[in-house]
């Protein structure tokens, strides 16, 4: 909201998205690793800037039909980035995996008590931490496979999240008395968004963001 408060003077127009995707990117991170990566607050991230940049050159490749073939690809300097990207990424969830079945490793001993966040509710496990429970040892999936699923979390997530979003607040603005109405309906107690869930699915039924959903 404070990084909102600069651009929203009444008058001049600006571009949300930019804003809507860091905090999404905030809050599947959160959701699917369980860390902070700070995409709305720190102008540099290296996860941030890989995550964006391998969404970029995959652009490129879906749009130029001669980069689709993957020996040429990978000899050009898009495919050159990706995978100084892609390496990135993995490097980061790997380590996120690695820190993260250490501490479910220490937890084995404690009273298994649920922590509490900041306004009292009992925290949910991450992605990643629902997956390494049930995969103890590799018997269910493998680090390799941990870390497909987590990387298509957030991948995925972001991206589609960010769209449905942008599409409700933009009919929101068109709108008005509807907006109105939502905001009234906000309450902090329970964590509610400001609008109700039939509007919500109504923006993503007018601009479905994966058409086959």
């Amino acid at each position: 909201m404070k990084q909102l408060e600069k651009e929203a003077d009444g008058e001049t127009s600006f571009n949300i998205f930019p804003y809507i995707t860091h905090c999404t990117l905030d809050i599947i991170a959160e959701s699917a690793m369980g860390i902070q990566v700070n995409a709305m607050s720190q102008k540099e991230n290296s996860y941030v800037e890989a995550l964006y940049g391998l969404c970029r050159e995959a652009n490129s490749r879906i749009t130029k039909g001669w980069l689709r073939d993957d020996f040429i690809f990978f000899k050009t300097e898009y495919g050159k980035r990706f995978l100084k990207y892609l390496a990135v990424l993995h490097g980061t969830t790997n380590e996120v995996i690695n820190e993260r079945k250490r501490l479910l490793r220490k937890s084995n001993g404690s009273d298994g008590k649920a922590t509490e966040d900041e306004f009292g509710a009992k925290k949910r496990k991450a992605f990643l931490d629902l997956l390494l429970e049930v995969s103890k040892d590799g018997t269910v999936l493998t680090h390799e496979q941990i870390r497909e699923e987590v990387d298509t979390f957030m991948f995925e997530g972001h991206d589609t999240t960010t769209a449905s979003i942008a599409w409700t607040i933009f009919l929101l603005g068109i709108h008005q008395d509807i907006q109105v109405n939502n905001f009234v309906e906000f309450t902090v107690k329970k964590l509610l968004i400001c609008f109700r869930s039939k509007h919500l699915k109504k923006s993503m039924r007018s601009f479905p963001v994966i058409s086959n959903l």
